[in-house]
């Protein structure tokens, strides 16, 4: 069903939706993004690989090296602000409830459409930033055949 301003203000209106958005204490917003640090490091690893041989092989072009500079900024903004979200979650007490499992066995993420495993997440999660590595591997290879 779709929502519209008649469904909206009609929901908001009923005394018991009423009633059980006033009973409710107000929270910040707080994003933990629910992932093992396992899965970061490895984005970082991945992005860092990717940049590397990109660095080595345009490394002598100036302008190259400024576009490369450029997307590392807009990289370090991505991150910075999932670091940032993720440090206000627990300065107001929002914490990730799998955070104290820790352990890739049992861990899960629950999503819309039911838990996924670690390695499901994992999967979906660094297909792209591992293409990336490898575009930057097979671009860094290339030039030392061209160039050699």
């Amino acid at each position: 069903m779709f929502m519209d301003e008649i469904t909206v203000a009609a929901e908001i209106t009923h005394p018991r939706v009423a009633a059980k958005a006033a009973s409710k204490p107000s929270r910040h917003e707080g994003r933990t993004f629910e992932l093992p640090k396992s899965i970061w490091y490895s984005m970082f690893f991945c992005y860092f690989v990717f940049f590397s041989g990109l660095i080595f092989a345009t490394g002598r072009s100036l302008d190259a090296a400024f576009m490369i500079v450029v997307s590392i900024g807009y990289t370090v903004m991505y991150f910075g602000t999932a670091a940032m979200l993720t440090g206000l979650a627990k300065a107001y007490g929002t914490q990730n409830p799998n955070e104290s499992r820790g352990q890739k066995g049992n861990w899960t993420l629950d999503t819309i459409t039911g838990p996924m495993s670690y390695g499901a997440v994992a999967a979906q999660i660094l297909t792209v930033p591992a293409m990336f590595a490898f575009f930057g591997i097979a671009v860094a290879i290339i030039r030392s055949f061209v160039f050699s």
